[in-house]
């Protein structure tokens, strides 16, 4: 929104050429980036303990069928917490999951 309105500013032919490097900066931009990388990390996480626990399921049990079920039922348990979260209003940032670790 405000790099959008700069962007304006910079675009009308009354702004001041000495201000043509203006930018918008806050403290509060590693706060969003850091929560960005987080996010991110553990979406990533996520992903790759699914894809191991396939491969151990079908590497154990060598069953294709059976590895469905146990990935159905991993994949059910994660949605029915965050699903629980959204009923009660809690919002999972990106620093609750690993506050939960310790």
């Amino acid at each position: 929104k405000w790099q959008q309105f700069i962007e304006q500013q910079k675009e009308d032919p009354a702004f001041p050429p000495e201000l043509e490097s203006l930018f918008q900066t806050s403290d509060r931009w590693a706060h969003v980036f850091t929560e960005i990388v987080l996010v991110d990390g553990a979406i990533r996480g996520i992903a790759i303990s699914l894809w191991f626990c396939i491969m151990a399921t079908i590497i154990f049990t060598g069953h294709p069928i059976q590895t469905l079920i146990v990935m159905s039922t991993i994949i059910c348990e994660i949605g029915f917490v965050f699903g629980c979260f959204f009923l009660v209003g809690l919002e999972l940032g990106a620093v609750e999951p690993y506050l939960w670790l310790f």
